[in-house]
């Protein structure tokens, strides 16, 4: 989940702060130095499809709200140093000490949001993600 007032610690402020400040992203990759794959969703969508969920889903009934982005972390980092009007500096590491067998792919599917709620989350994801990384430019105090 991305968007505006998340955790400085989450990959998304982490990402904008370290490009605003000039310093090095550490993208993770698999043991065949392939960058790590995540799908990321907009708050605004988990709370359209958890309303959802709640009006019209069945008792019971497991729920996965799919991303409207998945990406590589590395183009991630690309797309937010575009935003900020930097380059990201990026640095690739595979990351055995810290999380031996990383995985190199997290999403989450939700076809049945979509063909028994009729949901799929917003198609605007470069807006969600320019909405948020603007929010961050103007709320520096946040990284604090």
């Amino acid at each position: 989940v991305f968007g505006e007032r998340q955790q400085p610690t989450s990959v998304i402020p982490r990402f904008i702060k370290k490009i605003l400040d000039g310093e090095t992203l550490t993208v993770h990759v698999d043991a065949n130095g392939i960058p790590v794959t995540r799908s990321f969703i907009y708050g605004a969508d988990v709370a359209d499809a958890t309303l959802r969920v709640l009006t019209d889903g069945k008792i019971r009934q497991k729920y996965g709200f799919p991303g409207s982005l998945e990406t590589r972390i590395d183009d991630l980092a690309t797309r937010i140093g575009a935003i900020c009007g930097k380059d990201a500096k990026i640095e690739y590491k595979y990351p055995s000490d810290v999380r031996p067998g990383v995985d190199a792919r997290y999403s989450v599917g939700g076809t049945n949001m979509m063909d028994d709620l009729g949901w799929s989350p917003c198609n605007s994801v470069d807006e969600q993600l320019r909405t948020t990384v603007r929010w961050y430019i103007d709320h520096p105090e946040w990284f604090r």
